[in-house]
């Protein structure tokens, strides 16, 4: 599908804005706290929010309780849980920047969403943030119940970007254990692959918000010198049939969507049931910036909570 030409004129002046900025973590996690501000003029009203902290350990999250809608409204007392991991390259992102598209999920899927503040490069390098993530799922229910929210036994997790890569890493890493856990996964456009192999990113990795060259910076913030970034690549981890049930979302114009598309397939060939959907005229992290993409917005949380009803 064509390019909008709303979006094309936004990629272009934002693209002769940021080639004129040196990178540091700084300076772009102020500019991805200032793009979601100025395009998400939706604030969806909850139930409830508790900021508090996950049971046994310092890790800061917010608890999403959504006001319920029918017909949820008759009889739920108790509702399903999704742990949402933020993206931002590792390195920025936040609670606060990512609560609109925490109440979002909440609102659209009537369910208790946990957001987490995990830790972030270059300051706490890999694995510090998945060992966050690791710990705030595996107490992700004593967290609830000590925090007096009620809740169902169905769990779901759901990553954005980079927090869709820690999403997949700790689903393979629980898959041999803990494989009941987690109900089902949703992966919002991720990063997968840390060798940069896709071919997605010859195609559009220049002039479309997040560029090959950015990407790369990222990694480097986020790894050691001698890390073995294969190795931590998701896309080439180990899979078994005990991996839960999976919903992969990319966008057309992402550099990245090569890496989504090719672990569905992984997915598929190891008898794991999946659903693949590309938003058409939409970038990366198009979630957050729903007044410039409402329709890809609109229709992704539609589909994740379809996916996981």
């Amino acid at each position: 599908m064509p390019m909008a030409s709303h979006l094309r004129s936004w990629l272009k002046a934002t693209h002769q804005q940021a080639t004129s900025l040196p990178l540091s973590p700084q300076i772009v996690r102020d500019g991805l706290a200032t793009l979601t501000k100025q395009y998400t003029s939706d604030n969806i009203n909850m139930a409830a929010i508790v900021n508090c902290t996950v049971a046994q350990s310092n890790i800061h999250c917010r608890i999403y309780q959504p006001e319920l809608k029918p017909p949820h409204q008759a009889n739920a007392t108790h509702l399903p849980v999704i742990l949402f991991l933020h993206g931002g390259g590792h390195l920025c992102g936040s609670i606060d920047i990512y609560d609109a598209i925490s109440r979002q999920l909440a609102s659209c899927c009537q369910a208790i969403v946990v957001t987490i503040g995990y830790r972030l490069a270059p300051e706490h390098p890999y694995p510090a943030g998945i060992d966050d993530a690791l710990h705030s799922l595996l107490h992700i229910h004593e967290t609830l119940t000590t925090m007096g929210v009620p809740f169902t036994n169905s769990l779901s997790l759901v990553g954005d970007s980079a927090g869709a890569a820690m999403a997949a890493t700790l689903v393979q890493q629980l898959q041999y254990q803990e494989k009941e856990l987690i109900n089902k996964l949703v992966l919002i456009y991720p990063s997968l692959d840390y060798t940069l192999s896709a071919r997605s990113l010859g195609v559009h990795g220049e002039g479309y918000l997040l560029e090959s060259k950015k990407i790369e910076w990222y990694f480097d913030q986020y790894f050691t010198e001698h890390a073995d970034r294969h190795g931590a690549s998701p896309l080439f981890g180990k899979l078994t049939h005990a991996h839960p049930e999976t919903l992969v979302l990319t966008a057309q114009y992402c550099p990245i969507k090569d890496d989504g598309r090719r672990y569905y397939h992984r997915l598929l060939a190891h008898h794991v049931k999946a659903f693949y959907l590309e938003q058409p005229n939409s970038i990366h992290a198009f979630l957050n910036l729903p007044d410039l993409m409402p329709e890809a917005s609109a229709h992704t949380y539609s589909a994740i909570a379809k996916f996981l009803s």
